[in-house]
């Protein structure tokens, strides 16, 4: 096999990736398709039913008609803003932002966030620098390939830049929330609805970009784009980040789970344990200042405690959608993911519990109709899902090109000799001479043509084809793409059909909300009729009913009587 990596890296034999490739049959076998659509399809029917059960909470709670029009203004906007115009809901007067400066702060807005991701992707571009400098340098310092060193590298560079990433994310998440924070303090929202839209939407597209970019990079680009081969370089005259020759699945799979499990295991300790260390010394002080005095009552030790965080619940909002997208995008490449996502929810749920009784002071709780911006988050990531996962089977996994080898190279339909079809072969006479191996290695010194990972002519052709795609690698890739347009279309008309055959409002509470809209229309025909009589009894002296004055008003609309028969007869009707 050609070189892994330029000059120092040596030749190595086929064989000697057995052990990573059986370690990846595990996440890329044939199970791996049908694990893939059902996450996406899964992503897709958790969203509707999480729209029927909203409604469902919303109506219990009295909040589904509530509107942001009749919330009230932010301290903070009435303190930053002076100018003043009425409200033509309320007919109050409220802080206004002309047009002008709210134009003004999104154009800064969107300049930050683009910035700070291209901060992002210029991490992940020094993650893979990284990856390249740890793979020379593991094969610079091997005598021969069955070293530790060696014969791992695979997984020493994966783990090793995977906790380099989430070390990464995680200080550049506290830096950019600070940010968002500031930024949509500068636009002055008017209520706090507003305020949390403008908040979440700024924040999550940089946690996406901040949290997603790795594995997609490991997933669809790593030892694709830039398009190499052995012998030529990538952008900047970078050695190209390939894959070994079992795929890249596994680095995918190291990925997701140090990220995935890391951040969960962070958020617990920064949000319960340190809490609670700074409750217990803060506590102490003031226990050892007043023993000698007297007892302390209950509300004076729980005046102690730390006051809730007004934005608590934005954090534990980011950190489930954010842990819905990875057990749904990249699930394939890690099936134990929504079991490991599992464990950590149930922890969570008795860290959360903990830290509202005993951590911090009593929340006060808002009015909500749903869950705000998180909610069109989840149906754009829920759709993001059924592409990536169609993606992951297409590209990512092996199933692909197996399938097309068996169907239509095999001579035997079956898998033997796919392995050797997989392979391009390369001239060792052709390797430059910066990028040429300084040592071939053990039992190599006479080797003439290596190969790789890769379907490409071979040197035989000619000098204008050499090297250049081969007729299998478009049959692999119009296979790919089919199978992209047949995942993602029957997942998308599946969800869709089942989506229609669930309404977003129960068939009971339909009929409770058309009953409250109707005895609401009675109770206002009502307070305007005795209105209007009571008008004209004061002006001309006579007694007009109410139910007299409705009826002639309103002709449509029965009178209270008969509607409540009727209500109380339905057969009636």
């Amino acid at each position: 096999m050609c070189p892994l990596c330029d000059k120092w890296c040596p030749f190595w034999r086929v064989k000697d990736s057995c052990a990573l490739s059986r370690a990846t049959y595990l996440f890329d076998n044939s199970a791996t398709v049908f694990f893939s659509t059902f996450m996406a399809f899964w992503a897709m029917l958790f969203f509707e039913l999480w729209q029927r059960r909203q409604s469902v909470v919303a109506w219990n709670f009295d909040t589904l008609d509530a509107l942001e029009q009749y919330e009230p203004v932010r301290p903070e906007l009435a303190r930053r803003v002076m100018d003043q115009r009425i409200n033509t809901v309320t007919n109050t007067l409220e802080p206004y932002v002309p047009r002008w400066k709210k134009w003004m702060h999104g154009l800064l807005s969107l300049s930050v966030v683009s910035f700070m991701m291209f901060v992002v992707l210029a991490a992940v571009f020094g993650t893979v620098v990284y990856r390249m400098l740890v793979v020379v340098a593991l094969y610079a310092t091997s005598t021969t390939r069955q070293s530790f060193a060696s014969q791992y590298a695979t997984y020493i560079t994966a783990i090793t830049s995977a906790f380099l990433n989430l070390i990464v994310i995680l200080i550049l998440e506290k830096i950019y929330y600070r940010v968002a924070k500031w930024l949509t303090n500068m636009e002055c929202p008017r209520s706090q609805t507003e305020y949390e839209k403008s908040l979440t939407w700024k924040y999550y597209i940089f946690e996406f970009v901040n949290c997603y970019s790795s594995l997609v990079y490991v997933a669809f680009f790593k030892g694709r784009i830039p398009p190499g081969y052995p012998g030529v370089k990538g952008w900047f005259n970078i050695p190209i980040d390939q894959c070994d020759q079992a795929g890249c699945i596994i680095e995918l799979c190291i990925q997701l789970a140090v990220i995935l499990l890391g951040k969960q295991i962070y958020s617990i300790i920064r949000e319960a344990v340190f809490p609670l260390l700074s409750n217990w010394w803060s506590s102490q002080d003031l226990i050892k200042f007043f023993t000698h005095v007297r007892h302390f009552y209950r509300w004076e030790k729980d005046l102690q405690l730390r006051p809730f965080p007004p934005l608590s619940m934005f954090k534990e909002y980011s950190r489930m959608v954010l842990q819905f997208g990875f057990i749904t995008t990249f699930g394939a490449a890690f099936p134990l993911a929504p079991l490991f996502a599992l464990l950590c929810n149930l922890f969570e749920i008795r860290f959360d519990a903990y830290k509202i009784l005993v951590i911090y002071r009593r929340p006060i709780s808002q009015i909500a109709k749903n869950i705000g911006a998180w909610f069109e988050i989840l149906q754009h990531l829920a759709q993001f899902a059924v592409v990536s996962n169609a993606f992951v089977i297409a590209f990512t996994s092996e199933f692909v090109p197996k399938m097309v080898y068996l169907l239509a190279f095999s001579p035997t339909r079956t898998m033997k000799g796919y392995t050797a079809w997989s392979l391009s072969a390369y001239k060792v006479s052709d390797f430059p001479e910066d990028i040429k191996p300084s040592n071939f290695g053990e039992g190599f010194n006479s080797t003439t043509i290596c190969y790789y990972r890769g379907t490409r002519n071979g040197p035989e052709y000619s000098d204008e084809l050499k090297y250049t795609y081969s007729m299998i690698f478009w049959h692999i890739l119009a296979a790919r793409l089919a199978m992209v347009l047949v995942v993602e279309h029957f997942i998308l008309i599946t969800t869709r059909i089942i989506a229609y055959m669930i309404p977003d409002l129960p068939s009971y509470l339909q009929a409770r909300v058309l009953r409250q809209n109707f005895l609401a229309k009675e109770a206002f025909y009502e307070s305007e009729s005795k209105r209007i009589s009571l008008v004209e009894t004061q002006s001309d002296g006579t007694q007009i009913t109410p139910s007299a004055t409705a009826a002639s008003l309103y002709p449509s609309i029965p009178s209270t009587s008969a509607a409540v028969s009727v209500a109380a007869d339905p057969e009636s009707m």
